[in-house]
């Protein structure tokens, strides 16, 4: 495995969970729900299919259709479903780190 702390987001394809770090992707034999119990507090689920490290979250940017897409530190996109962007804001607003802030873009 890696360093949790180098983690940016895992995700689950086709019955197979990958663990994303700034320069490798790791095929991981543990399902996203064993992994989930196992983080800190810094991640949260996004999708059914993934979790993500809030802090490596840049900015988060909200879709007309409730989603909202994160642009990670390392410059990918992520899309945040529905049903979880309560679950961010909430981790958001509950970061202890002052050096980093959540931008959050309202869509026009």
């Amino acid at each position: 495995m890696c360093q949790i702390d180098k983690i940016y987001y895992i995700e689950s394809i086709d019955k197979r969970t990958y663990i994303y770090t700034k320069d490798n992707t790791l095929e991981v034999s543990y399902r996203l729900y064993e992994l989930e119990s196992e983080l800190t507090r810094n991640f949260f689920r996004a999708a059914k299919a993934m979790i993500i490290n809030i802090r490596k979250i840049k900015s988060v940017k909200s879709e007309i259709n409730g989603r909202m897409t994160a642009e990670l530190l390392n410059g990918e996109q992520v899309i945040i479903a529905r049903s979880y962007v309560k679950e961010l804001k909430r981790k958001a607003r509950n970061l202890t780190c002052k050096k980093q802030k959540l931008f959050f873009i309202k869509r026009l």
